[in-house]
């Protein structure tokens, strides 16, 4: 969508990023929508369900319904009316109305508070694969950070953007077999990620570390193939490695280490695994061999012996 965002979008949509949004008195929304009997099944609670506690909480508590679900008129009604939606927004809305097949404005009224996440996520693989090659599989706002109304600041541990919860998040769509499989993408992200520095000390707790973010960036997230990934990454090691270097930076790139692939890392892999069973056996012989020392200097003393 490089060229339908930043063409089309651009000079309208600046005007309606900054335009106050419509009055409205979400307590008359939520009049129907807080009914949790929109579902036919028992104890279900219907698609346009909201919870108003949950919506409270969340980043957009302070926003008013219309602000998102614009062109509505006053209820009970259509669901499909575009009445003052602008002419821009609603172009982006029939792209994302294809990925969900409704919801097409509230889903594009995302860009009128975020326009600069917007402009990167247009340009990043997941943007173009979404609006210039029409997958729908291809990830947008909701699918990375979650439901809107329920939607936690990052600082939040609750949330899915929160900074050791990103690993997890890329993984609904990275670590998906059916997703990889249709789309050939790399079988071995989330493994070789779990498997590394990195992901084994997140998983001891650690916030310290580098995260799918921190090399591939948020929103515009670039392909890792395309020379703008592989010129830049050496950059991106040396924000946490000092000095890092273009063959530094190849040391991980989600291809496991085999005597081929990366013959250093891999013998390094191999050294340091013999090195720590090495000294675990070690230790446990050595325990061992007390544990025996001091059965038989009691069983001396039982008989008399010094």
């Amino acid at each position: 969508m490089a060229g339908f965002a930043l063409g089309i979008v651009v000079g309208s949509l600046l005007g309606v990023a900054g335009a106050p949004a419509q009055a409205a008195d979400n307590d008359t929304c939520l009049v129907c929508h807080r009914s949790p009997l929109e579902s036919s099944k028992p104890g279900k609670t219907g698609p346009f369900y909201i919870d108003p506690e949950a919506l409270a909480r969340s980043v957009h508590g302070g926003l008013t319904c219309d602000t998102c679900h614009q062109g509505f008129t006053a209820g009970p009604h259509e669901t499909g009316a575009l009445q003052g939606v602008d002419e821009s927004l609603r172009k982006v809305a029939g792209e994302l109305q294809k990925k969900r097949g409704k919801g097409g404005v509230a889903l594009a009224s995302c860009v009128t508070c975020h326009y600069e996440s917007f402009q990167d996520y247009s340009q990043s693989v997941h943007g173009v694969a979404l609006f210039d090659k029409g997958v729908k599989d291809a990830p947008y706002c909701l699918d990375c950070h979650g439901p809107p109304h329920t939607l936690m600041p990052k600082e939040s541990p609750a949330s899915r953007d929160f900074y050791t919860n990103i690993p997890t998040t890329c993984a609904s769509c990275h670590g998906n077999s059916e997703i990889i499989l249709k789309y050939r993408l790399n079988t071995n992200v989330v493994p070789t990620y779990q498997e590394s520095f990195h992901g084994k000390k997140l998983i001891l707790g650690s916030s310290d570390v580098a995260v799918c973010s921190s090399c591939h960036g948020a929103h515009k997230v670039v392909d890792p193939q395309s020379p703008a990934f592989t010129e830049g990454l050496a950059m991106r090691c040396g924000q946490c490695h000092e000095g890092a270097s273009p063959k530094f930076a190849t040391a991980f790139a989600h291809i496991p280490a085999t005597e081929t692939s990366q013959k250093i890392v891999h013998w390094a892999e191999r050294f340091f695994a013999v090195l720590t069973g090495g000294v675990i056996l070690g230790l446990v012989t050595h325990i061992g061999l007390d544990l025996a020392s001091q059965v038989r200097i009691r069983q001396r003393r039982k008989k008399g012996k010094k």
